[in-house]
């Protein structure tokens, strides 16, 4: 399954509102703009974050066994305290990934920047 962002303009449409998400751990900015954009109709908003944020991420979660928890965890540690790593059978992130998902974290945060700055 995807991340709720990329199913939330599908279920939007069903009239479903709400929806859990796993980037609020690591980047409440990022997904509270989301749920913003998703909740008042503004599509150009929803599309940007998930182009330029949420499929990426899901892409690389799409990377490693685990991944979906373990990109968390590696998010939280970048940004907060240190949550520690996941455990067998799932596994971190390489180096690599790591340093992509501070680059993705980094550009979500700027999108959410633009966006704000857009509404001023």
């Amino acid at each position: 399954m995807p991340t709720a962002e990329l199913t939330g303009p599908a279920y939007r449409g069903l009239g479903v509102r709400l929806y859990s998400s796993a980037v609020f751990a690591f980047a409440p900015e990022i997904a509270l703009a989301f749920h913003r954009a998703l909740d008042t109709g503004d599509d150009d908003t929803v599309h940007r974050l998930l182009d330029g944020f949420y499929r990426p991420l899901v892409e690389l979660r799409n990377q490693g066994r685990g991944y979906a928890v373990s990109l968390v965890k590696a998010g939280v540690r970048m940004r907060g305290p240190d949550v520690g790593e996941v455990r067998p059978p799932l596994s971190e992130p390489s180096p690599a990934h790591l340093k992509e998902l501070a680059g993705l974290i980094e550009r979500g945060l700027a999108l959410v920047a633009d966006t704000a700055g857009a509404g001023d």
